[in-house]
């Protein structure tokens, strides 16, 4: 096991967790539309769950939304959805025409994820219900950006690991693998009412070792999803003010 992580602990040695963070760690999203007061979106430091967040200072909104206990997960918007990144021209990002087929199962497993992630807290603050109602925190998801992990370009750059070791692993960091996932979501007091929490964030894949998502286009963007759905519920079970921290950018689990 300690030879297995010793690459890993090498790169540690080599950059610092700050250094390593900024090097694999997305660049967050352009925002879109879909959410609401753009301007007043707050930049977050890295070890924060989320990049982006707002919260309405609205003292009437906001005493509604804190009485509210049911809350409902809305079916994930794609209406915001940009076309794949096919690479880059001139140093700036070029994008296709399509975006990913995939989309749909990946939205559709976005909503469960946070539906069960609510659910699965200890003493749960909120009831999960299936429709949405006046006196109901509504959950607004949008996935803004999915593109796939190359496992062909992941395939070589496991081959640099095992032939060169910690030089093959830091060497793999200037190639470019990795896909990206970002999401924008608002919190509604109310199925008509006023937005009063919003965050956005943007996933690319994890540092690794080796890890069978790095050979699933989508599997890095699917436990991202997993990680925002507890995260979240995690937020919005809080009572206290204590803080949710980022999940890693790296791991060494091989699933």
């Amino acid at each position: 096991m300690l030879r297995s992580l010793l690459p890993v602990l090498l790169l540690l040695c080599l950059c610092s967790c700050q250094h390593l963070r900024k090097l694999v760690k997305a660049n967050p999203a352009e925002l879109s539309s879909f959410v609401e007061h753009r301007g007043e979106m707050k930049r977050l430091p890295p070890e924060a769950p989320f990049q982006y967040t707002w919260s309405t200072r609205d003292k009437s909104a906001r005493q509604k939304a804190e009485a509210l206990r049911d809350i409902y997960v809305a079916p994930v918007s794609l209406t915001e959805l940009r076309p794949m990144m096919t690479g880059k021209v001139r140093g700036s990002k070029r994008r296709g025409l399509e975006v990913s087929a995939e989309a749909p199962a990946v939205a559709g497993e976005m909503r469960q994820e946070f539906s069960a992630a609510l659910q699965s807290q200890p003493a749960p603050r909120y009831r999960l219900v299936a429709t949405p109602g006046p006196s109901t925190l509504v959950l607004e998801l949008a996935i803004t950006e999915l593109n796939p992990t190359s496992p062909a370009m992941n395939a070589v750059k496991l081959a640099a690991k095992i032939a060169l070791g910690p030089v093959g692993s830091v060497g793999g960091l200037a190639v470019r693998s990795s896909g990206n996932i970002a999401v924008e979501a608002r919190l509604r007091a109310g199925s008509k009412g006023p937005v009063v929490y919003q965050f956005a964030d943007n996933e690319s894949d994890k540092l690794t070792l080796y890890s069978v998502r790095d050979f699933r286009p989508y599997g890095h963007a699917r436990m991202a999803v997993k990680e925002w759905a507890r995260q979240f519920a995690e937020t919005a079970q809080n009572y206290a003010g204590t803080k949710v921290k980022d999940a890693s950018f790296w791991t060494v689990s091989p699933l």
